[in-house]
């Protein structure tokens, strides 16, 4: 047998792998978890927060994921809480948990070429990671920066506001038997975090502004989003983005939407037709070295 090439064992071994390679989802359907319908939303009070991350210890271990020691969103970090400071008083400072706003009519998912992003009806907005081709696409439409690339799984992940614990659906794997709130939010030991229908949610946080004074961040921010939160003023004044109700689409995003699809959907038909034809290949290389085994056999017999 040549170097670098597949036995006749290992070729038929790759082959059969290829043949049953599941083809599932990401998350499929159960019933064991009760199903919860009308949109969802998770409230932020950062006028109690008190940065003891045990929001983030919760947001790793229900989604398996390594204990980054980071102030900012990677693929394998969905959630950070982050030291602001106001733009003009830098003495007051606050604490923000900050993760995909979950917005209510995502630019991600609109410029996504494969349709790999879902906006669930109960609040979520889930990347469905197998139909990922990480284009980034939802990076550069994002009007918040949240969507990272994973080196390790070859995909852009982000937070999925736990829709696992929630809707009986699974999430690699993983799903709450019970109906259950996001994992950050029953961990908080200072009752930061609250998550329910949105509108309960808004009235609890009006409530919670006329108080204590403050700003609601996502009613109306990039036309509305399921992630609400308390701030002590108002955006631009604590450092952060503060995206129009009607957001603009850079002509990047135009681009992106009208005239890179396609051309990828093309890329993907000839990727696809050139992995047919190395499959092809293979096999005619397989048949040919099953014959010249064969007859190498029957000579050694007769000889």
């Amino acid at each position: 047998m040549k170097k670098n090439t597949l036995s006749n064992k290992d070729r038929r071994v790759f082959l059969k792998s290829l043949a049953l390679m599941p083809v599932a989802g990401s998350f499929a359907g159960s019933g064991e978890a009760r199903a919860t319908t009308g949109v969802l939303a998770k409230l932020v009070d950062t006028t109690k927060c008190i940065g003891a991350l045990r929001c983030k210890s919760a947001c790793d271990s229900w989604n398996r994921l390594p204990a980054e020691r980071t102030t900012e969103l990677t693929g394998r970090t969905f959630m950070v809480v982050k030291r602001i400071s106001q733009v003009r008083n830098r003495e007051k400072i606050s604490f923000l948990k900050w993760q995909c706003q979950h917005c209510q009519n995502p630019a991600c998912a609109r410029v996504c070429p494969t349709k790999a992003i879902r906006k669930f009806d109960q609040g979520a907005v889930v990347i469905v990671e197998d139909k990922c081709i990480a284009c980034g696409s939802c990076h550069l439409a994002c009007p918040f920066d949240v969507p990272k690339f994973d080196f390790d799984m070859g995909v852009t992940r982000k937070c999925h506001l736990c829709f696992n614990r929630y809707t009986g659906l699974r999430y690699h794997g993983l799903k709450s038997r019970t109906w259950s709130k996001p994992a950050c939010v029953g961990s908080c030991p200072v009752s930061a975090l609250d998550f329910g229908p949105r509108e309960d949610m808004i009235r609890k946080a009006r409530a919670r502004i006329r108080d204590v004074g403050g700003y609601l961040y996502g009613v109306t921010e990039a036309g509305g989003t399921d992630v609400l939160t308390i701030l002590r003023e108002e955006p631009g004044k604590m450092g952060m983005v503060a995206p129009p109700a009607e957001l603009y689409y850079h002509p990047a995003h135009s681009f992106m939407s009208d005239v890179a699809k396609p051309l990828i959907v093309i890329a993907l038909g000839l990727s696809g037709l050139t992995v047919a034809g190395m499959l092809a290949q293979e096999i005619a290389t397989s048949l040919r070295e099953d014959s010249d085994d064969d007859q190498n056999d029957d000579q050694k017999k007769e000889g």
